[in-house]
């Protein structure tokens, strides 16, 4: 299964008043490497694009 990095949070967390973007609540780490960690496995073992995607 992939996923997103969309994390939502109560607007609390996402510190829109003070405007700090830096302190404010980001997701989740290192998410943003499943696919491409998952595209590079994937090749090295022979899985197509298409069965990826399935």
């Amino acid at each position: 299964m992939l996923s997103s990095d969309h994390s939502p949070s109560t607007p609390d967390l996402k510190l829109m008043e003070e405007g700090d973007f830096l302190r404010a609540w980001g997701g989740i780490s290192s998410l943003q490497f499943v696919l491409p960690a998952t595209w590079s496995y994937g090749r090295k073992y022979g899985i197509t694009l298409n069965q990826l995607a399935s």
